[in-house]
């Protein structure tokens, strides 16, 4: 009943979490730091930026800030400046 109230109301994730608690429950949500980043996802990251050789390759969040990239990016950027 708590779960199919909070998606009758379209809680965000986070708010499900602070429902599910209020009721009794456990958080139903894995709720992690900002910027933390999975290790399944790390992996899959720098599998693809090796892939990208001998092109250059970065990731960057939604906000700009980078995060990896591959062994062409810095060749590549100090060339173009």
């Amino acid at each position: 009943m708590v779960i199919d109230l909070s998606d009758a109301l379209g809680a965000p994730l986070r708010e499900r979490n602070v429902i599910m608690l209020a009721a009794g429950y456990a958080p139903m949500h894995l709720e992690e730091e900002p910027g933390h980043v999975s290790f399944e996802i790390d992996r899959a990251l720098q599998r693809m930026l090796r892939q990208h050789e001998p092109f250059p390759a970065i990731v960057m969040g939604r906000t700009w800030n980078f995060f990896a990239s591959n062994d062409a990016a810095p060749r590549f950027f100090w060339k173009i400046c």
